[in-house]
């Protein structure tokens, strides 16, 4: 491909395991594999004594007087020091790269290299602290936002994973080379079952704790609904039942499933393969990530209209409902579970995003630099 033998690609975790953040680290260099490129993965991950030193040094100072603040250790002068250490021995060792692959926006290898950088990301940290917690940086807070704003300027090129934050970053930085290349759908599934005849009526949740405010909406309209005679149920994937703190009958969680295991993989998407719906209604943010993934199995989805999503496929969509703050969320689950047209919407929910693999990603990626 375009003469591109060699890369390194870093990451902040181990890139060879699928669970590293939403799996995308996993996916990323596999394709570049696939298409026949050597990738040397270099892991970036904070180094758990110096994490430690830091807390009992600084770290619990933070939590104590800043409570909102979402400083860690990785965001550390500390860690800076240590990670850009582990980049500048990367470089030295893999010296026949054609090119460098930052997974992350916080650091970089340009201090050390003439060969072009790539940094790739969903957002950055001041973005982050813009936009989800509503609030400037404090003073060292801004240190680290300092630090990742300078690898953001000096990269040859910048690759966001989201429209609004990629049109954000082209306003605030001096860089030309920002780019939004689309999104992608992280699937390792067996078979995308395109026969939704069969489908029951069950309702699949995917989240973290953090979406826990969109799960008790869900549960509630459900409620509503086995109140009116509706025979449905819900799965929930990443949440586990001690987290919820209430216990209902047609519930069931499942927790953190993992794709690299098998049996969890098969878990997984026989409930993505078997649900009616995917719904997930958190005000900021209702999972961008597995919202397309369900989307890719034929799965209509009910979200808020939160930006990026809207940004994504438009103001109004054919594949499911927006659930806005006025909104029945019970009706509208209704009016796609008895859908005489169901199996359109489950069509249109898999064709908006059937564009969405990452072969045709990384060869985008590759075209920026070569």
């Amino acid at each position: 491909m375009k003469n591109v033998k060699e890369v390194i690609v870093f990451s902040v975790g181990d890139s060879t395991k699928i669970s590293t953040w939403s799996n995308v680290p996993y996916f990323f260099t596999t394709t570049l594999e696939k298409q026949g490129i050597k990738v040397n993965r270099v892991n970036l991950q904070e180094s758990k004594n110096l994490k430690l030193l830091y807390f009992f040094c600084f770290g619990w100072l933070v939590k104590f007087f800043f409570k909102k603040s979402a400083y860690t250790y990785y965001r550390s002068t500390l860690n800076n020091w240590d990670t850009n250490r582990k980049i500048k021995k990367a470089v030295q060792e893999f010296t026949n790269a054609d090119f460098h692959v930052f997974l992350t926006f916080s650091f970089s290898s340009k201090p050390y290299t003439n060969k072009p950088v790539v940094l790739f990301g969903d957002w950055t940290y001041d973005h982050q602290l813009n936009y989800f917690a509503a609030r400037k940086p404090f003073a060292f807070e801004q240190r680290s936002v300092n630090r990742e704003n300078t690898c953001i300027e000096n990269a040859d090129a910048v690759v966001v994973l989201f429209p609004k934050v990629a049109a954000y970053m082209k306003e605030k930085y001096s860089n030309k080379n920002i780019h939004y290349l689309g999104n992608v759908i992280n699937s390792n599934a067996d078979e995308i079952i395109s026969d939704v005849s069969k489908r029951t009526n069950s309702i699949v949740f995917i989240g973290a704790t953090k979406y826990l405010d969109g799960l008790h909406a869900l549960i509630k309209a459900i409620e509503k609904l086995k109140a009116l005679g509706t025979n449905i149920d819900l799965e929930v994937i990443g949440i586990s039942s001690n987290e919820v703190g209430e216990q209902h009958a047609f519930v069931q969680y499942h927790g953190y499933l993992d794709k690299g295991d098998t049996e969890q993989r098969k878990k997984y998407y026989e409930i993505l393969n078997g649900a009616k719906v995917f719904v997930n209604t958190n005000e900021k943010w209702a999972s961008f990530s597995a919202s397309i993934e369900a989307m890719y199995h034929y799965v209509p989805v009910i979200v808020t209209p939160y930006p990026e999503f809207v940004e994504t496929f438009g103001s109004k969509i054919n594949f499911g409902n927006y659930c806005g703050a006025s909104d029945d969320l019970s009706s509208l689950i209704n009016e796609i579970i008895t859908n005489p047209n169901y199996p359109t919407l489950c069509n249109k929910a898999h064709e908006a995003v059937k564009d969405f693999t990452w072969d045709i990603y990384i060869e985008k990626v590759i075209e920026l630099v070569i």
